[in-house]
């Protein structure tokens, strides 16, 4: 800090030390503070008295060197008054100084962007050329050139969107003009009459032919096509009842039961334990227990024989599908349980979260409004004398000589009032300036916000804000742009990424069937019938097959998703042995394996698609697995599990390096769907009534919905580009919401009966990936399994053996197989062909170990002399840095280990493999 003094060949005049006498500091300030005083550009620092005489008033006479210093200072001050003088800069290191005094980030400079106001941020720039691959704006500005004729002004002037030229842009063949004169937007031709208008005008739906059913189909009254199958089976699959109208009275065979209803079901459903009938007749008058369905100590049995967890009766909660297992109930609230009124218990964060949990409304008194928070743009804050925030009023109630406020704080005087503070250096506000009655605030432009001095703007970054874009985000200058991965097409008028080809298709299980939803037309179609307890499925797009799970025959099938010539789908039988309640099923297309979840035996895994090659990856700390989900790409499994405690877990798809990831504010996480491009686990709740999302590994929680209605009994969940689809049981229907903010509900089905897992059918859905087994599979014996990509070193894939054989010593071959040769360097021993060795064979290896031998022998005796050599001579010695494998991934992976495996890189068909 510079302090000019007037230099007059005297002292300057000193402050008597006694504070009681005439002379003293300015306005009597403290003389043990500094004081700053701001006025225009002018700065001014009031020292106090010791300073100022310790540092100039010790002598009577001043050196020449004080006075070439004090010259000096003087001489950088009135520098420093120079408007846009460098000597002026009080922005930071990493800042530019604008003329106008503005402080915006280096990065900003030469950007082709006026972030000073007065553009002296683009002066002295280099002239940039546009690349072969850019578009350049009229004002120079290089943009991409995908973005030019998207809809979007990504030009500041709009040059990229002029009409002349987007209207001459002819589309691809396989792409359709939104635009009669050929020119404009250009969408996949798979999107037109697909019932959602993509254009802006709509053409793409225009002069669409009314949808026409098969022969082999029933063409319902609202014109819906459904299986010809359905008509008259007691079922609402038109959705409006018209199968179900003029329908002959049903009559049952002798080995059938025939249902209230007069639905017929197979006689051995009857009291097995599960409602088979829509009426729920097939079970009434039943034994009080029936054998093999006894409750666990741990459990509590309802009126209906179902289990649920003994923790939940008299929980406020109805699990129990009568409502039995909060009879006779007083309920006692734990110590993190808020109590309502009306003695109802909910979870403590739901007290005063702005949402009537308790049906009194007693979780949201009075005491729960928010501390007013004034909106500085049409409000004033009244604050009282002791600092307390009383009220808002608004500003046009400010410096209207009327008090408002209780101390009189809206009409601070003609010194504040009316001023226009805006006119002097535009408030100091780098982007806009308001003034009010008493003061003023700033503002900025689009796409930048308020910095916490109040002044400065700096870019927003709309990328790191959830759901900006459906896939890929890229921040700019002031904005951002949204782009979509290789198969997917930005929507023009919704925004968001569509997959390209045809119409995606819902498969649910049914309990007694397999069932297809087109989204685009609602037609159903079934798959896959006279199933006795269907639960689990998952599709292989590339192979076009279904698997799913029947927890009453206790098997796993496999159907093709096309018919034959006679119109049926083979059912083919894939496990049927050592298993239970397989609650879960998902397919990894990449590998070609087949992975499932038994909460009967509280186990997950692992085949090959036609079933054989079992192994068992994960038998300890189970408790109630269900829902499984793959990504083989990544080599990671997930999976969630509603016992005790709930969970939800991952590991690596060869069972190495298991962990929890969701472990605490879950209760029942009965469906799991993972969205591999979008990296995040979604999974439905139906204790909470929730849906939430987290990332693959844990972080950014996120409740997407909770909603009691319309989650009343969720039981599985899917996800494909911006939309999460679920099957409910009580409402007995399937819904769709919004994945990121849970809205634009809809009902995708309804009156089914019994919808259980679902998944999406489209290619898009299941992304091509890398086979690191290849055709070989990985010269493994038995299984060759995906390893988890933990970083970029990661081993590609594990050798396993199936249960009750041993990995041998090669970590490849298991016990009671033939080993797979694997192929070496060309020339080498191994990679020779032909019958048994000749003695001429025998005699020239034996030869050439012993050549080799004794050029090893005269090795080793040479670095031996030369070390004995170098011993007597002074060097100076460096370690030369090698590369070796680091033991930290492994130690990882041997940490969480569950199977006994060994892991390998991805094999090549002339690689030399040596012993691990």
């Amino acid at each position: 800090v510079c302090v000019c003094c007037t230099v007059s060949g005297r002292p300057a005049r000193r402050f008597p030390a006694n504070p009681g006498t005439t002379t003293k500091p300015p306005a009597a300030r403290r003389p043990d503070i500094h004081y700053y005083s701001n006025r225009g550009d002018a700065r001014f620092l009031l020292l106090d008295k010791r300073i100022f005489q310790t540092f100039f008033l010790r002598r009577t006479a001043m050196r020449r060197g004080d006075l070439l210093a004090i010259a000096v200072c003087c001489v950088l001050l009135v520098l420093s008054r120079i408007p846009g003088s460098r000597a002026d800069a009080h922005c930071g290191s990493s800042q530019f100084t604008c003329h106008n005094g503005r402080c915006i980030p280096f990065s900003w400079k030469c950007d082709e962007d006026d972030d000073c106001g007065d553009n002296t941020d683009e002066t002295d720039c280099p002239v940039r050329t546009c690349s072969d691959s850019e578009f350049t704006c009229d004002d120079s500005k290089c943009i991409p050139s995908r973005w030019q004729c998207d809809g979007d002004n990504d030009c500041a002037d709009g040059s990229d969107e002029k009409e002349d030229i987007c209207n001459q842009r002819t589309c691809r063949s396989d792409h359709f003009s939104c635009e009669a004169n050929g020119g404009g937007i250009c969408i996949p031709r798979t999107w037109v009459c697909d019932r959602d208008a993509d254009c802006e005008n709509g053409r793409d739906e225009e002069g669409c032919d009314e949808l026409t059913c098969d022969p082999t189909e029933h063409t319902c009254d609202n014109g819906k096509c459904i299986t010809v199958r359905w008509v008259c089976d007691q079922d609402n699959d038109c959705g409006d009842n018209s199968d179900e109208k003029n329908c002959p009275t049903p009559t049952c065979s002798s080995n059938e039961f025939m249902c209230n209803n007069s639905y017929c079901i197979p006689r051995r459903w009857l009291c097995d334990g599960d409602f088979d009938c829509l009426d729920l007749s097939d079970e009434k008058d039943c034994p009080s227990v029936q054998p093999g369905t006894e409750c666990s100590s741990r459990e509590f049995t309802c009126s209906n024989r179902d289990c649920v967890h003994i923790s939940w009766r008299c929980d406020g909660d109805e699990d129990c599908a009568d409502g039995s297992d909060e009879v006779d109930c007083t309920r006692q609230c734990r110590d993190d349980e808020f109590q309502c009124n009306n003695g109802d218990c909910i979870d403590g964060t739901k007290q005063c979260d702005t949402n009537y949990d308790c049906d009194d409304h007693s979780d949201e008194p009075d005491e729960c409004r928010p501390i007013v928070s004034c909106d500085i743009t049409s409000e004033f804050e009244c604050i009282s004398d002791s600092g307390v925030r009383e009220e808002c009023i608004p500003l046009s109630k400010v410096c209207d000589r009327v008090e408002d406020c209780s101390n009189g704080s809206d009409e601070p005087g003609p010194q504040k009032c009316n001023m226009d503070e805006c006119a002097v250096n535009n408030g100091s506000c780098q982007h806009g300036c308001v003034n009010t009655p008493h003061s003023y605030y700033c503002t900025c432009n689009d796409g930048f916000e308020l910095q916490d001095d109040g002044h400065s703007c700096k870019d927003r970054d709309e990328c790191a804000i959830y759901g900006t874009c459906s896939q890929l985000c890229e921040n700019t200058h002031g904005g951002y742009k949204c782009e979509c991965v290789d198969g997917y097409t930005l929507d023009p008028k919704n925004g968001y990424c569509k997959a390209d080809g045809e119409e995606a298709k819902l498969i649910f299980a049914n309990r007694r069937d397999l069932r297809m939803i087109d989204l685009a037309t609602r037609e159903y179609t079934e798959l896959v019938g006279d199933l006795r307890s269907a639960i689990a499925t998952d599709v292989d797009v590339p192979n076009k097959r279904v698997y799913w799970t029947d927890v009453a025959r206790e098997e796993i099938y496999s159907a093709p998703l096309d018919a034959d010539s006679n119109g049926e789908r083979t059912k083919v039988r894939l496990v049927s042995e050592g298993i239970h309640t397989p609650d879960g099923v998902a397919v990894d297309w990449v590998h070609a394996k087949m992975y499932w979840t038994d909460t009967g035996t509280d186990t997950i895994s692992v085949a090959q698609l036609d079933g054989t090659k079992r192994r068992t990856l994960i038998a300890t700390d189970l408790d109630e697995p269900r829902a499984l989900a793959l990504d083989p790409n990544e080599g990671f499994m997930y999976w969630s599990d509603w016992g005790q405690p709930a969970k939800i877990e991952r590991a690596g798809m060869n069972g190495f390096f298991r962990e929890a990831i969701v472990h605490s504010g879950i209760e029942w996480p009965n469906g799991l769907t993972l969205d591999i491009i979008g990296k995040r686990i979604y999974w439905v709740d139906a204790k909470l009534h929730s849906i939430s999302s987290v990332t693959t590994t844990g972080a950014d929680r996120r409740q997407i919905l909770q909603d009691d209605h319309l989650l009343a009994h969720p039981f599985s969940i899917t996800v494909f580009q911006d939309t999460l689809y679920y099957t409910d049981w009580e409402s007995e229907s399937i819904h769709s919401v919004n994945k990121f903010t849970g809205l634009d509900h809809k009902e995708e089905g309804t009156d089914l009966y019994s919808p259980m897992d679902i998944t999406v059918y489209h290619p898009s859905k299941q992304q091509p990936g890398v086979n690191h087994c290849g055709d070989n599979n990985g010269y493994c014996s038995d299984l060759c399994l995906p390893a988890p990509q933990i970083n970029p070193k990661s081993a590609k894939f594990t050798c396993l053996c199936e249960d009750g054989r041993e990995l041998l010593d090669d970590h490849r071959t298991c016990s009671g197989r033939e080993p797979i040769p694997v192929p070496v360097t060309p020339g080498g021993p191994a990679g020779r062909t032909g019958d048994s060795m000749q003695p001429g064979h025998i005699a020239a290896i034996v030869i050439a170990v012993l050549v080799a031998l004794v050029i090893l022998v005269a090795l080793i005796g040479f670095f031996a002399w030369r070390f004995f050599r170098r011993t007597s001579m002074k060097s100076m010695n460096f370690d030369n840095p090698v590369y070796r494998k680091t033991t930290e991934d492994q130690f990882a992976l041997q940490k969480h280990a569950q199977p006994t495996g060994h892991s390998y890189p991805p094999i090549t068909a002339l690689s030399t493999v040596e012993e691990p």
